[in-house]
């Protein structure tokens, strides 16, 4: 748009009528508009040109500077409108046509974007930026030949439009011709060697490709040429869980670390690949073969040592569970030798720091590490003898400290006040604070916490679970630094929205219905700029847990409170947005409670659900019927006595019970018991989900176009390019019956009033 906007005061050579001559505006004027649009100052360019209009009524270049600055501030209503005045003033106003379809499409109004497209074409058929903006509204209506048609012309104009032909790869990859849409990025990067978007577009259909290795290369470049870009680093988290790697490096460990400390990536989306990438590291591996051969107890000293040298490895233990089965069970047969060593050993220190992750780690996880009878008298015994060294006035040992904490949260234990006031507490602060400075906040903040609605009889028995065990319990976010506003974030989702006639506040109320410990609270609110959000559950603990982590976010825009989904219709608010995963399938009438949803949901506003899936849970299922055949209850002990017939069982493939070990939540107690041990669970098939929206008249706007469903969208893209297909319910039905596991994680999607 800039580069139109130099040319864009000119009129015709034949313009010479006086009411034409009025449409000229002097060059003193234009040139100073052209400066504050230049450099950025768009308010300042809005103020400008609204007093020229004062004296310039029928100036077409200042309503096209106009409709640019209202752009630049997302006033797209607004600009629509100066593209219009300036076209009726001026109809064979090239650039004027050419930026309504750039004000339209970001409307998502792609059928009039298309329309002005096509008129400035019309007017100059040589017109490169035409031709590469209708082929992008030609691509999102659906129409990806004529788009290509269209992509194709704008390069024989302009052979070193690198624009181009990026954008002609998306429709090339639409189109199912995947190796050409390469060699069209290739050629792209071939033009602009620091084109990041044509690397990052480029390693994401790699990926899909199955070519992980060359997809990490592509995506590694785009985060070099573009670090600020958050987008480039969810991708290249995404990569790392393809990538097999045969050896452990320098160069390995500073990609990990990195991605790791990125404000955009969640520690879980990294941790099950960079666990991976530590089992080659020469210590891990040396202590998995120890392991493996039982003799882990009597290298202790020396193994923990050497495990305190890897920077990486400790982080990722302070920040996520372990999600490889060979690993946990080595960390279960050191936390066993470390206490043996705790109760009859020297008590010297060796291997401190890795005491104490592993004691972080096993408070994150809950415990879910096996203990044998043994250990539980262990434990025991070692609790006792600090207990008695405090009273004495011993100073005990930080190494005794964190076996226990690596067994046992600190704050249970009536000695703690005790042991803060030592010297001791300093060496071990992390543990300190994780198990007993934290946890004492929560208790404090949990009397703060109003209760918004009473709470349904039949939602006890869940609330009760989410008290015991909330869920889940999280280190870090993957908050996004670049927030849009919610119509933004909105119209760039490429969800199929009806925003005409249901304008979405700059300041929007959304509501967070279930929202547990408060990870999907704070994306929201780190995602949606200028957002009012309220966030409710059934569980205290889960709240207040919620809420110190936000206070430690600095995020101000959410409000928490008890309440229950089936008692909201109390509630006498609206809301623009309403964000509810996970949770209607555990109340005990699931549809009851999304028509309660619905009712406080205004009219024109989106609702993002996330429900199980019938077909994709059957290993739940399978699950739940073994641990039933078994006597088992939702008890930390059976959980964990449950973890360990899965993973002897898990040798056997073709059991569908197996699937469980490959879920992050089979790696966190709380977890793994709403995962498989739930109180109450339903699951829906996709025909059933139709049926719903019928009766609570919601449209469906499509599933979330998360790493998880990318490579399903596109498979299903192949089978079916008609337009629209997508929201089919029905060919997505086909579609899971064929790939049963698509909706492994849950049904993801969107729904508008």
């Amino acid at each position: 748009m800039g580069k139109d906007l130099k040319d864009s005061q000119k009129t015709s050579s034949n313009d010479q009528s006086e009411p034409l001559r009025t449409l000229k505006l002097p060059s003193a004027e234009a040139g100073m508009l052209s400066n504050l649009y230049g450099n950025g100052q768009m308010v300042e360019t809005e103020r400008a040109c609204r007093e020229l209009l004062q004296t310039y009524p029928r100036a077409v270049f200042v309503f096209h500077m106009l409709g640019a600055a209202l752009i630049g501030q997302g006033k797209l209503e607004e600009a629509v409108q100066m593209y219009i005045e300036a076209i009726r003033l001026k109809p064979d106003y090239v650039e004027a046509h050419c930026n309504l379809g750039v004000a339209l499409s970001k409307l998502r109004r792609f059928e009039a974007a298309s329309e002005s497209y096509q008129a400035a074409i019309g007017l100059n058929p040589k017109l490169a930026d035409a031709y590469t903006n209708y082929g992008a509204a030609l691509r999102e209506l659906g129409r990806f030949e004529d788009a290509l048609t269209s992509y194709n012309k704008a390069i024989q104009l302009e052979p070193s439009f690198v624009n181009a032909f990026s954008n002609r790869g998306l429709v090339l990859e639409k189109l199912g011709r995947d190796r050409e849409a390469i060699k069209s990025y290739n050629k792209a990067i071939e033009l602009k060697p620091d084109f990041a978007d044509a690397y990052h577009h480029r390693g994401l259909l790699l990926l899909d490709l199955g070519l992980a290795n060359k997809s990490f290369a592509s995506i590694k470049k785009a985060v070099s040429l573009d670090p600020t870009n958050d987008a480039y680093w969810y991708s290249f988290a995404q990569c790392f869980q393809r990538v097999k790697f045969s050896s452990y490096s320098k160069k390995l460990d500073n990609y990990l670390t990195k991605i790791l400390g990125h404000p955009k990536v969640s520690p879980r989306e990294i941790s099950t690949p960079a666990f991976t990438a530590l089992r080659l590291h020469p210590i891990v591996s040396n202590a998995l073969e120890l392991s493996s051969r039982g003799s882990i107890d009597k290298n202790i000293g020396h193994i923990t040592s050497e495990m305190s040298r890897i920077p990486l490895l400790l982080n990722l233990m302070k920040l996520a569970p372990v999600t490889k089965v060979d690993l946990e069970k080595m960390l279960t047969t050191l936390r066993k030798a470390m206490l043996c060593e705790a109760i009859n050993g020297s008590g010297q220190i060796q291997g401190l720091p890795f005491y104490s992750a592993l004691a972080l780690l096993c408070f994150f996880n809950d415990y879910v590490f096996f203990e044998s009878n043994t250990e539980i008298n262990e434990v025991q015994i070692l609790e006792n003898v600090i207990k008695d060294e405090l009273g004495k006035g011993v100073a005990v040992s930080p190494l005794l400290i964190t076996v226990l904490a690596s067994y046992r949260p600190l704050n249970n234990f009536s000695w703690i006040t005790e042991l803060l006031e030592t010297d001791c507490a300093d060496e071990i602060k992390e543990v300190i604070v994780q198990q007993v400075i934290n946890v004492r906040e929560e208790e404090n903040i949990r009397l703060s916490i109003p209760r918004l609605t009473s709470i349904d009889t039949a939602s006890v028995e869940v609330k009760n679970q989410y008290e015991e065990n909330p869920y889940p319990r999280w280190s870090k976010a993957g908050l996004n630094s670049t927030p849009e506003t919610l119509m933004e974030a909105l119209r760039d989702s490429n969800l199929h929205l009806n925003l005409n006639g249901h304008p979405i506040s700059d300041k929007p109320n959304i509501l967070v219905a279930g929202c547990g410990t408060g990870q999907h609270a704070v994306n929201v609110a780190s995602s949606y700029r200028n957002s009012n959000i309220l966030a409710v559950d059934l569980s205290l603990t889960s709240l207040s847990y919620a809420k110190r982590k936000t206070q430690e976010l600095g995020l101000r825009n959410i409000e928490y409170m008890q309440a229950d989904i089936l008692k909201l219709s109390e509630l006498e608010r609206e809301f623009d947005l309403i964000e509810c995963g996970g949770v209607l399938h555990h109340l005990e009438e699931p549809l009851v409670g999304w028509s309660i949803l619905t009712d406080r949901l205004r009219k024109g506003g989106v609702m993002h659900i996330g429900l199980y899936s019938e077909r994709a849970r059957q290993y739940v299922v399978q699950a739940r019927q073994l641990i039933k055949e078994r006597g088992l209850t939702g008890s930390p002990a059976d959980i964990r006595r449950f973890r360990e017939i899965l993973m002897e069982l898990s040798a056997d493939s073709q059991l569908e019970t197996s699937k469980a070990l490959g879920m992050n939540d089979f790696y966190n107690l709380s977890e793994c018991r709403d995962l498989l041990f739930h109180v109450l669970e339903h699951r829906f098939t996709l025909p059933q989900l139709k049926k719903a929206l019928k009766e609570l008249d919601l449209q469906f706007l499509g599933f979330s176009p998360n790493a998880n469903l990318r490579w399903a969208i596109k498979k299903f893209t192949e089978l079916h390019s008609q337009r629209d297909a997508a929201l089919s319910l029905s060919l997505w039905h086909k579609f899971e019956l064929k790939y049963p596991d698509t909706f492994r994680g849950m049904y993801d999607f969107w729904v508008q009033k």
